[in-house]
């Protein structure tokens, strides 16, 4: 198996996982995260994994055609703090039909991708930092770890809310 066939792998594993985690109910808000102190709904983790899938599979993209850095800039953290909080009160079907399109995005992306480009480098700017990464180790962190770690993070929500009725 390539390493390109692992990332599509995990990542139709994570949209499986995804379809299984019932889609209603209300939005109570988690734990907080021990390095940001934010607290998500469910309805804030399918804003962002909205948000998040076309936007870094479109910058991933773009670099594979010659851009020399991949970021969101200040316009696009806002862009990311407006998903999250339009998240707790959008329509969670309509939220979920937009992570299904981007995750057809990701697995778009992982099918054109060559081999060749997986170690080509591009500067990944931060808020708080830059750092030249390659494409292998953005796929893995912010598309595929990522999109992993939320629907976990999802599916946790919700079934903290199913027990709590």
């Amino acid at each position: 198996m390539t390493e390109i066939e692992a990332l599509r792998g995990r990542v139709v594993a994570a949209r499986d996982e995804f379809r299984q985690v019932p889609g209603s109910g209300p939005h109570r808000l988690g734990p907080p995260d021990p390095a940001t102190g934010e607290q998500w709904s469910a309805g804030n983790v399918l804003g962002h994994m909205a948000n998040i899938l076309p936007f870094w599979s479109g910058q991933i993209s773009a670099a594979l055609e010659g851009s020399t850095w991949i970021g969101r800039g200040e316009n696009g953290y806002e862009s990311r703090k407006q998903a999250i909080e339009a998240g707790a009160t959008a329509d969670e079907a309509k939220l979920r039909s937009e992570i299904e399109q981007g995750i057809d995005t990701v697995l778009q992306l992982l099918d054109r991708i060559r081999p060749d480009q997986l170690d080509l480098e591009v500067e990944h700017r931060r808020a708080a930092e830059t750092k030249v990464k390659s494409i292998r180790v953005l796929l893995d962190q912010i598309l595929v770890s990522h999109l992993e770690a939320h629907v976990r993070q999802y599916r946790e929500l919700r079934s903290a809310t199913a027990q709590t009725g």
